[in-house]
């Protein structure tokens, strides 16, 4: 019996290499989620007969990963904003944001007020798409004409490509400073071929045939 519990625990071991670990996919906070709530993309109405929105890329650079959440600098010019925001992860197409993967509704009266510090909010998927490594992908603010919102600025320095619409997201440009976020995710670790578990599970078997037919 105790033989028969050293193979479980050697194959439970193997199998656990297959568990992923969480961790920062991308992220152009500061320390401590800092960013620039001083000025930020418009959101919405920009009082000239636009509707606004505004995307950011980035891209896994040597793992695939998991998609758990998305932190995200996002405030209202006069809290709070009567309608929802749509938050979106997208996949990218010719270098602008293109069909949506997960998108995600932001209660407009959730947010505060633009121009003062506040936290970021987190928003946490529901569908956990795979994020292929060396993959470009976009994050994308949208909401009515009804709401003057601010995807609020990153302080790091960071230059990705911007996407900026003025219909809501039907057509994208490129144009602006990318908003402050993060993605988080867990990281895919490749699982073991079946034959090495059973190749694994063979040995330990013959190892302990073998020892217990010296022992008798």
């Amino acid at each position: 019996m105790k033989k028969l519990s050293l193979l479980t625990l050697a194959l439970t071991a193997l199998l656990a290499t297959q568990t992923a670990s969480a961790t920062v996919v991308f992220t152009n906070f500061g320390p401590s989620l800092a960013f620039d709530y001083t000025q930020g993309n418009t959101i919405g109405n920009d009082f000239s007969g636009d509707n606004l929105a505004s995307g950011a890329t980035f891209t896994p650079l040597s793992t695939n990963y998991t998609f758990n959440s998305l932190t995200i600098a996002l405030s209202c010019f006069f809290a709070p904003c009567a309608d929802p925001f749509i938050v979106a992860l997208t996949q990218d197409s010719a270098g602008q944001p293109a069909t949506v993967i997960e998108s995600f509704s932001v209660g407009g009266g959730t947010l505060s007020t633009s121009g003062s510090a506040y936290s970021p909010i987190v928003i946490t998927s529901i569908s956990h798409p795979t994020l292929s490594a060396g993959t470009a992908y976009w994050v994308t603010v949208a909401t009515s004409t009804n709401n003057v919102g601010s995807w609020d600025l990153n302080n790091t320095g960071d230059v990705s490509s911007v996407a900026l619409s003025y219909d809501a997201g039907v057509n994208w440009s490129a144009g602006g400073n990318p908003g402050a976020y993060q993605i988080d995710g867990a990281a895919i670790i490749a699982a073991p071929e079946p034959g090495s578990l059973i190749g694994l599970a063979t040995g330990l078997l013959a190892m302990i045939s073998a020892r217990k037919f010296k022992r008798s």
